[in-house]
């Protein structure tokens, strides 16, 4: 995003439903890439909002504070039991297609 962070993620793994990760190096290979890889799920859940930017986000994304901010918040469960929580905020402007 032109030297610039698009993305401020803040991310939870049930290290009892998922005992690898404890282990696992995200140098080369984020969280999520590294979750879809090792790990099924079989239920998800999103949420997509706006959110004010407070001061710790603002500063990370290089905006004001109460800047709106599209946030997506994910949860992923196998068969009943919760693996993962996330919750990403993205640069003033950013924009999201879907297509089905």
């Amino acid at each position: 995003a032109d030297n610039r962070p698009y993305q401020f993620e803040e991310r939870w793994i049930n290290t009892a439903a998922v005992p690898q990760v404890r282990q696992a190096n995200f140098s080369d290979v984020g969280p999520n890439e590294w979750l879809l890889a090792e790990v099924p799920f079989s239920d998800a859940e999103i949420t997509l909002s706006a959110e004010p930017a407070d001061p710790t986000t603002a500063g990370f994304l290089d905006t004001g504070p109460g800047t709106a901010l599209f946030r997506m918040e994910r949860a992923t469960w196998f068969q009943g039991q919760p693996l993962t929580f996330v919750r990403m905020t993205f640069h003033p402007g950013y924009r999201m297609t879907t297509r089905y």
